[in-house]
């Protein structure tokens, strides 16, 4: 079965730091490097994001946390200051996503700045 077809009517969303500027870029370099995922490229035409590192930059977000906006936004800092503790494993692939979804929720957790700043990919 094609992945077109197991995903249906549902949106694809990538949730990231950075994902817009870094990650989302550099997949989609590798995907026309490997011409045989060609089944993949046209998806990204698709794909919606929720870059964490946007909207750490969204003053309203800080507004809305009843929190000063942070000089640094990396994911570590972020997570240290609204988690309380540093990410566990950080800079490994679990680790990050991990403490990424830790940043959103806490950052987010009605997600409505989520649907506000989710945008398409291309």
């Amino acid at each position: 079965m094609a992945l077109n077809e197991a995903r249906g009517d549902r949106k694809l969303c990538f949730i990231g730091h950075n994902i817009e500027q870094f990650d989302l870029p550099l997949m989609e370099n590798e995907l026309r490097r490997y011409e045989s995922c060609c089944e993949l490229l046209p998806m990204l035409d698709e794909v919606y994001l929720i870059d964490t590192l946007t909207l750490a930059r969204a003053k309203e977000v800080w507004i809305d946390l009843d929190k000063p906006k942070p000089k640094s936004r990396t994911l570590g800092e972020l997570h240290s200051l609204l988690v309380g503790e540093t990410i566990l494993n950080s800079h490994s692939a679990m680790g990050d996503v991990l403490g990424n979804i830790r940043v959103l929720a806490a950052m987010d957790p009605t997600y409505k700045f989520s649907q506000q700043y989710m945008k398409k990919y291309k």
